[in-house]
């Protein structure tokens, strides 16, 4: 994508803002509520975030994710405990602004202020509903924007193994794959809240969700199926179309023989609206490195500042994301890996890295995509020969 495509996208973006896509709130809760009626309502209104109010006043919001991350976590416990404080925009916000906004903090839902009171809300949705109407978006391949690193889990395995890989990855779905690897289904949060047979006395988030039997029985028996797929001519204005008829926040990339060969989700496009703002520096996400772990972040943004000085006059770089996992292995030792994507005028590459160090990691992914964009490059000089 070279600068006059991503001015003439930046144009198109200004017919949107806050004012224009925001929309009612829906269902709230008060401070008072339990975790049990808002499980109730989530279930209800299909909503991940349930925000709590009081009056007019936002408050924040209770998300599904965490309640997962809590399983023990008593059903009577009240919303003004565990709330977490969302980011909010302004009615005069950019579609750009918003996709960052969504991007930096995980967020699913960003609420609106208008003089100082909550006036309505944006979804993830909301935003990357845009792309198909950007026909310099809607027409980006999927095999030239998809994630090739895809992470699965066996129908055969257990749920309990499923839930651990969604914790490491921070991801709402992972896909399916049979003995052979072919796509089966998809496995979600909405699985977990939905599994029948639950206990009667429900005193926990673990209860209420199925954990007691659930998290010993193979996910294939839960899974959703079919899975949601996308053809490798597909493009991306489809695929946001797909995601949204069918209220997925992920769709896989399939060849002929239903062998996954890559993965579109959500987050990777709103990264994509995201990386089209107007400052000199490019966007950079590094997720994975909470907690404790952050302390190696300096050492990392040194990496990425390494790497664009290398690369800045090969291609022009716009954005770069970066999610870390990290994996115990006994006492005191730990494992990171992580799988690096960046987005440049001559296209999307990919590279993933594992080591003790996250620091070296870094170093790692970005010794690769250097390598790719170097030979990229090579290649370009030759056709040019070639052509001559």
């Amino acid at each position: 994508m070279d600068s006059q495509t991503r001015i003439k996208i930046r144009t198109h973006l200004q017919s949107w803002n806050a004012k224009t896509l925001k929309r009612d709130i829906g269902a709230t809760a008060t401070p008072d509520n339990n975790v049990s009626d808002i499980i109730s309502m989530m279930t209800k209104n299909n909503m991940g975030e349930i925000p709590v109010m009081e009056g007019r006043k936002y408050l924040g919001v209770v998300s599904r994710n965490f309640l997962l991350k809590r399983r023990y976590l008593p059903l009577s416990t009240k919303a003004r405990t565990i709330l977490v404080k969302n980011p909010t925009m302004e009615d005069d916000s950019s579609v750009i602004d918003m996709a960052e906004k969504f991007v930096s903090t995980n967020a699913r839902q960003l609420f609106v202020l208008s003089n100082g009171e909550m006036s309505g809300m944006i979804s993830r949705e909301d935003v990357v509903n845009i792309i198909p109407k950007v026909p310099e978006l809607a027409k980006i391949k999927t095999q030239d924007f998809m994630r090739e690193d895809v992470i699965f889990v066996n129908e055969k395995d257990s749920v309990s193994k499923a839930v651990e890989i969604m914790e490491e990855l921070d991801a709402p779905v992972v896909p399916v794959v049979d003995s052979h690897l072919k796509l089966q289904g998809f496995l979600g949060i909405k699985n977990l809240y939905n599994v029948k047979g639950v206990p009667t006395e429900r005193t926990t988030v673990g209860d209420k969700i199925g954990q007691s039997i659930a998290m010993n029985i193979e996910v294939g028996s839960i899974m959703s199926k079919p899975p949601k797929t996308l053809d490798l001519s597909q493009n991306l204005g489809e695929a946001v179309n797909k995601m949204l008829d069918h209220s997925v926040s992920s769709l896989i990339a399939i060849d002929d023989d239903n062998m996954a060969e890559g993965i579109i989700t959500i987050y990777d496009v709103l990264h994509l609206l995201a990386s089209l703002n107007e400052k000199e520096q490019v966007y950079v996400q590094i997720s994975g490195l909470g907690g404790e772990e952050s302390f190696y972040l300096d050492d990392v943004y040194m990496e990425v500042e390494d790497f664009v000085d290398r690369v800045k006059n090969i291609e022009d770089l716009y954005g770069i994301d970066m999610h870390y996992d990290v994996y115990k292995k006994g006492g005191d030792n730990k494992k990171f890996s992580a799988r690096g994507r960046i987005m440049t005028n001559k296209g999307v590459y990919h590279s993933k890295a594992t080591d003790w160090s996250p620091s070296k990691v870094a170093s790692d992914v970005f010794y690769h995509l250097e390598r790719q964009i170097k030979t990229n490059k090579d290649i370009r000089i030759a056709r040019r020969y070639k052509d001559r």
